[in-house]
């Protein structure tokens, strides 16, 4: 399945809260993400990811970008793991090595067959990421007042480094 997203800094988090209550836009939940990124030698381009909320585990694939100029478009594929343990001793057995990891504050909300969140790393500002259909994602953005030209479709580490920043912990 194809991840379709945009990333849109400069917010204003009070008027994008009002205005997605107003939208009815669904709260779905307020997380703290621990994302530990893992890499081997022969797959350039492709994230792997375990991911923690509170107790629980996912590992996250994300395939080879695909070109689009609007949007990040990426192959993704995602499964509830038992524990990190199990992730990593997976990992290793498939050649994989700890690389990096980063946590992030998410408040999700669901509009329109779309997730809207509003996302907080350390030392950098809030920003919002949407993900979706290309044409949902459009009309939502319209409706919180930005235009195509505010999206930017780097990773968050790309983002943060673009920016000047440091992707940290908490």
């Amino acid at each position: 399945m194809n991840e379709i997203e945009v990333k849109i800094l400069n917010i204003d988090l009070k008027k994008i809260k009002k205005k997605l209550k107003e939208f009815g836009a669904k709260k779905i939940k307020n997380v703290l993400q621990i994302d530990r990124i893992y890499q081997n030698k022969t797959n350039k381009g492709i994230l792997v990811r375990i991911r923690q909320e509170g107790k629980r585990f996912y590992l996250t694939i994300k395939g080879k970008k695909i070109k689009s100029k609007l949007y990040k478009i990426r192959p993704e594929y995602e499964i509830e793991i038992p524990s990190l343990k199990f992730g990593e001793d997976m990992l290793k057995t498939l050649g994989f090595d700890y690389f990096n990891i980063g946590e992030k504050k998410r408040l999700y909300y669901k509009y329109r067959n779309c997730s809207v969140e509003i996302i907080k790393i350390p030392n950098f500002p809030e920003f919002l990421e949407i993900e979706g259909s290309g044409k949902n994602i459009d009309y939502i953005a319209q409706q919180l007042g930005f235009k195509k030209k505010d999206f930017y479709t780097l990773s968050i580490e790309n983002l943060v480094d673009f920016t000047n920043k440091k992707f940290t912990k908490f």
